[in-house]
């Protein structure tokens, strides 16, 4: 395991003292890590853009975009890129929820720091363990794929096509759908729609009668299959937290 942590925070003093006490914690776990630091949310979106980033420390209230302006750009970045919010503000973990945070650090309380290392570590051994790639028979071919690449598949006709998360499409299929949804039982995948087999991974919330995914993509639900696809997307967030 080498994990890549980033800190954003505009208090360079505090920044210090964080990484320190952060480094400590990940070296009484002897975990790898390399720890890099922005001082803006600008900054820390840039550094995303272009290297991979395990997880970050957000402060909430920082000039120029704020925590959780900068939270929901990193997750059109990147949605498998776990956050912990920082404030100087307690109430603010109420507001944090939205993003689903890791965990919640007051900055007069960094003990907590260690119970946030544990849960990031926890929670990238599971997503390592997630990036298993599994066979899936589509008609008369198999293929395999990494179930977390996912999107969704999708019917046409009796023919299926699947579409990945970096916005690539398969070739068609022939096959159903129903054969496709067997397979992927308990592997976070629901049924939205006669025409759609959706990955929770991919899933941001649910409005009206539309699942939105992390890039703002909708995808329909029929009247039919919300009730299951809004108790499942809810067992998916309760899972990851």
């Amino acid at each position: 395991m080498d994990l890549r942590i980033a800190i954003c925070d505009d208090e360079p003093v505090f920044v210090d003292r964080f990484k320190q006490s952060l480094a400590c914690e990940f070296e009484k776990r002897g975990i790898k890590h390399r720890i890099i630091t922005a001082g803006s949310g600008g900054e820390l979106l840039d550094i995303c853009s272009k290297e991979q980033i395990d997880a970050v420390f957000l402060d909430i209230v920082m000039t120029g975009l704020s925590g959780f302006e900068t939270a929901e750009l990193l997750s059109e970045l990147n949605s498998d890129i776990m956050i912990v919010f920082i404030s100087n503000n307690d109430s603010m973990v109420y507001h944090s929820f939205k993003y689903n945070p890791v965990w919640f650090i007051p900055k007069n309380q960094t003990q907590w720091i260690k119970i946030a290392a544990d849960k990031i570590i926890s929670k990238f051994k599971e997503k390592e363990n997630e990036r298993s790639y599994i066979s899936l028979k589509l008609g008369k071919e198999t293929v395999v794929i990494d179930v977390r690449q996912v999107k969704y598949f999708k019917s046409d006709g009796h023919y299926i096509i699947f579409f990945s998360r970096s916005g690539s499409q398969s070739k068609s299929y022939r096959c159903k759908l129903s054969d496709i949804e067997k397979q992927l039982c308990n592997m976070w995948f629901v049924r939205t729609h006669n025409r759609f087999l959706v990955n929770l991974r991919a899933a941001s919330c649910i409005s009206k009668m539309k699942l939105i995914l992390y890039n703002n993509e909708e995808i329909p639900i029929s009247q039919a299959q919300k009730e299951d696809v809004c108790n499942k997307l809810m067992d998916y967030f309760r899972s990851i937290r």
